[in-house]
């Protein structure tokens, strides 16, 4: 997977799209179902992290650290 934000974006507009068209119910034990909801999870938090500003990685408190 490419690190490019617009690349990131699309791969998670795809995954959303597909996780939408999932029909109910989706037991819990459906490995390719629960597989996008965590590429979905990773894909958010790496665009959160390739759109942040450099100076707002020391301004902003992390949970945890003081």
């Amino acid at each position: 997977m490419t690190d490019s934000l617009p690349a990131l974006q699309n791969r998670l507009q795809e995954v959303s799209e597909e996780i939408r068209s999932f029909t109910g119910p989706i037991p819990a034990c459906d490995v390719h179902f629960n597989a996008l909801l965590e590429e979905r999870r990773m894909l958010s938090h790496r665009i959160r992290d390739l759109s942040r500003k450099p100076d707002q990685e020391f301004s902003e408190p992390r949970p945890g650290r003081r």
